[in-house]
């Protein structure tokens, strides 16, 4: 038996090392954890966004067509060039391409969604489509950054680094040790002194022993002080992290405020730029089939349609991403999802 009630500090360091490099673990896995749930909401923010698109571009293939349809039209009549027609044509073409291009983006961005969440369905409905329909509202300015995992891992490297630094001190410290010994064993000697050979086959003599122990490491202190220096360097080091890592989510807050702010302000004129541009459009189709304008103009104000249409979606989700991005500052994705 071995007890030590007196270890001057050395047993209560480390345990305190021990729950740091626990709560640093914990700390690690958060933060991975909280990294790989903001990438799933984002890409699921993307996917919504490209979806969207395609309807518009879906319906920017539809007025192609009906543009070159009325131009063959017009020009079999004599009321419009035959360029026009040939004009047409590529322009739906080219229609036809962004669409294709816009649907092999949004099925690149299903399969990374797919991989994220882990799902083996290749087929993903978006029904929670609820955020292109509102904006979030600006949250509350007193937030801070004290929840966000990767603040809380570098807190947690800084007090292992301090609870190492504790032992690798406290090491160097005495020790009373209390101690007690009981055996048996055989002998081929008696006690009168007659040899018996085969009495040392059998446990024929039992030992005990008590005795107390002070002990301290004298020629251990080149070693301690290079380890107390050690230590110390790596504690100064993950405070000098810690404190970067504040000024970075300090900054990271105030710009994603703003971010908020301005996206928000840009997704309210958004529908009113679309509104604009599809009563120009309209405009401009009756100027065309009355001859008062020429292809160049038409083919234009069909591409500012399809851009207001497009930003319209495309604003709503930057503002949804602002949100998602001041919810990461903060740590707290709940700020993004109780809206909605």
């Amino acid at each position: 038996l071995k007890w030590s009630p007196y270890t001057f500090g050395q047993r209560k360091a480390l345990i305190a090392t021990a729950k740091s490099q626990f709560k640093l673990a914990n700390s690690q896995y958060n933060e991975q954890l909280f990294v790989s749930q903001y990438s799933a909401v984002n890409t699921y923010l993307e996917l919504i966004y490209l979806r969207k698109s395609l309807l518009s571009m879906e319906k920017n293939v539809q007025r192609s067509q009906a543009n070159l349809r009325q131009a063959i039209t017009l020009g079999r009549t004599g009321l419009r060039p035959g360029t026009d027609s040939i004009q047409f044509q590529a322009a739906l073409a080219q229609a036809e391409m962004d669409y294709l291009q816009s649907e092999k983006e949004a099925q690149q961005q299903q399969i990374f969604l797919l991989q994220q969440s882990a799902l083996k369905s290749e087929n993903v409905l978006l029904t929670d489509t609820v955020l292109l329909g509102k904006l979030p509202v600006l949250s509350d300015t007193t937030s801070n950054f004290r929840k966000n995992p990767v603040y809380q891992f570098y807190d947690a490297k800084k007090m292992a680094s301090t609870s190492a630094l504790l032992q690798v001190k406290r090491s160097w410290m005495p020790r009373i040790d209390f101690w007690g010994t009981a055996y048996s064993r055989g002998s081929g000697i008696g006690y009168d002194g007659i040899i018996n050979s085969s009495d040392g086959w059998s446990l024929s003599h039992n030992n005990f022993g008590m005795g107390i122990q002070f002990s301290f490491p004298i020629l251990d202190f080149v070693r301690w002080d290079y380890q107390k220096k050690q230590y110390g360097n790596l504690l100064n080091a993950d405070q000098q992290l810690l404190n970067q890592t504040v000024l970075d989510l300090s900054a990271q807050l105030k710009s994603a405020f703003v971010a908020l702010e301005q996206d928000v302000q840009i997704a309210i004129k958004a529908p009113e730029k679309l509104k604009a541009s599809r009563l120009a459009y309209q405009s401009l189709e009756a100027n065309y089939d009355a001859g008062l304008i020429d292809y160049t103009r038409l083919a234009q104000g069909q591409y500012d349609l399809l851009n207001a249409e497009i930003e319209v979606y495309s604003s709503y989700i930057q503002a949804w991403q602002a949100l998602l991005n001041l919810a990461i500052a903060e740590g707290d994705l709940s700020i993004f999802t109780n809206q909605l």
